[in-house]
């Protein structure tokens, strides 16, 4: 398995099947000890695409390290190779508000994140629930890759 971080991750955001925008997507990145890095990207375009680079893994990931130092070990020194894309549901992004809501003045979050958070909210409450999935676009041979389904709403 490649240790080695892809050089993009292309994603499509889909509901029951259907290109669903506006979305964010969490990015869990396996590490050999410690905790995994959980690193929410977004949103998607209008036809439900983001492409991360791996620079932008390794900024978010080192920023999480810098906040949390005794949490995660150095990304590009730990990491097994194993990733896990998660399109997040209703409960994750109200999750997600409330968090902001917290630790805003304590911690940096990008630009324009909770902005995305409640259009993603928006978006999801506007269709009728359905399976949420990330459909990995990018040649990711060699990775362990994981896409699980989550529901949009109960």
């Amino acid at each position: 398995m490649k240790r080695t971080l892809p050089d993009r991750l292309a994603i499509t955001t889909l509901l029951d099947g259907h290109a669903l925008p506006s979305q964010m997507v969490m990015v869990t990145l396996g590490m050999e000890q410690k905790n995994d890095y959980a690193l929410a990207f977004g949103p998607t375009d209008s036809c439900g695409r983001i492409e991360i680079a791996s620079k932008q893994l390794v900024d978010a990931a080192t920023e999480e390290r810098r906040l949390f130092m005794m949490d995660y070990l150095d990304l590009e020194a730990g990491f097994t190779g194993s990733i896990t894309l998660t399109v997040l549901d209703l409960a994750s992004l109200d999750r997600a508000i409330a968090a902001w809501n917290m630790f805003r003045g304590v911690t940096p979050y990008p630009p324009g994140y909770e902005v995305a958070i409640r259009a993603a909210r928006q978006v999801i409450m506007a269709e009728p629930g359905g399976n949420l999935v990330a459909l990995v676009e990018s040649d990711v041979t060699g990775y362990d890759v994981r896409t699980p389904v989550t529901y949009s709403r109960l």
